[in-house]
């Protein structure tokens, strides 16, 4: 099988090999290269869940929803997340 490089370096595994491996959107997979090889392998492991990824997430009738609150706290949850993963 044969899988092309796109302009932006992103390549599709083939359906056959998605469906073998039971690959789904999002799944992570890690990468490394061995001499003129790129090897592709399914992360399996779990994903782990910190208390302040979910903080806030419960309902609070006494306390008034804000969107925009919480798009900002998504928004620094995402990159306290992408700095602890660049700083690994």
């Amino acid at each position: 099988m044969q899988a092309t490089l796109s302009s932006k370096g992103q390549i599709v595994i083939p359906k056959p090999i998605r469906e073998r491996l039971d690959l789904r959107p999002g799944q992570t997979l890690r990468v490394r290269q061995e001499g003129q090889r790129i090897v592709l392998e399914v992360d399996t492991a779990l994903p782990t869940t910190q208390l302040e990824d979910v903080a806030g997430m419960l309902h609070r009738p006494d306390v008034p929803y804000d969107p925009r609150e919480a798009d900002s706290a998504a928004l620094a949850a995402a990159r306290h997340r992408e700095k602890d993963a660049t700083a690994s």
